[in-house]
């Protein structure tokens, strides 16, 4: 599901989610009858637990460094259907990729009732620019990179040389929020869980509400952040590429 930015105002934020169906979609238009509603449900489970989707959430300490200073950071590892700790995987992997998403630093930190903590050393030679750390695990790498953590930092090196030949770094969005449905994608006529989460230019987690409009305007579910701006909600689509439109509602 790709997921871009609609519209926004200073408390109002949308995105347009494009619901990618594929194959699956026209595998589900040559069923026969409906299922009922109960087995709809246990089909759904089945599936979350046959698709299991574990997600990983970093806290930095800020969101700009200077080269050679320490990056510091918080793992969280947590099921991907409803955000739960996760105490699947042991070890987690973090790195910081330049703007050709090559990575220059790469470590790993262990991971211990789903949660983990470490830092980085950014090299002192290191140019100014725009950075991004990225986290994964193991299990994480079935999704594709694409379903990876993944943060904006600015990085200013004080000497002239680094500091001139590095282009201007472009300005943060006040906030950031990420949709992420279950299992990659969604089936017409299935209830799938999206899952979701909200973070202030710092990283750290915000409180939000928000729903989700068809291409009517018709509502068709909403939802509300829990704990670490972390949240999900049911969706079912109607039709193959079918859009809508989540309006999330942020604090004042």
């Amino acid at each position: 599901m790709r997921l871009r930015y609609f519209a926004r105002s200073s408390q109002v934020w949308k995105r347009h989610l494009a619901v990618g169906l594929g194959l699956l979609a026209g595998s589900v238009a040559h069923a026969q009858a409906p299922d009922s509603l109960a087995t709809l449900g246990r089909r759904v489970q089945q599936y979350s637990q046959q698709a299991l989707a574990e997600q990983l959430y970093l806290h930095l300490d800020r969101p700009a460094y200077l080269a050679g200073e320490t990056l510091w950071f918080k793992a969280y590892a947590v099921d991907g259907t409803y955000h739960r700790p996760l105490r699947l995987s042991k070890v987690a992997y973090v790195e910081v990729l330049d703007a050709a998403q090559r990575p220059v630093l790469q470590a790993k930190i262990a991971l211990a009732q789903a949660m983990g903590h470490g830092s980085l050393e950014l090299p002192a030679e290191l140019a100014t620019g725009r950075y991004v750390v990225r986290a994964y695990t193991n299990w994480m790498k079935n999704a594709g990179p694409e379903f990876y953590f993944q943060c904006p930092i600015t990085v200013v090196n004080t000497l002239g040389q680094a500091t001139a030949a590095a282009p201007a770094a472009p300005a943060a969005p006040a906030y950031d929020v990420q949709f992420f449905p279950e299992g990659g994608q969604l089936v017409r006529g299935l209830p799938g869980r999206v899952a979701f989460k909200v973070t202030d230019r710092q990283g750290h987690s915000l409180a939000a509400t928000g729903t989700v409009a068809d291409a009517r305007g018709t509502t068709v579910a909403t939802f509300q952040t829990l704990k670490f701006g972390l949240g999900s909600f049911l969706l079912t689509p109607t039709a193959a590429g079918a859009s809508y439109t989540a309006t999330v509602r942020l604090p004042p």
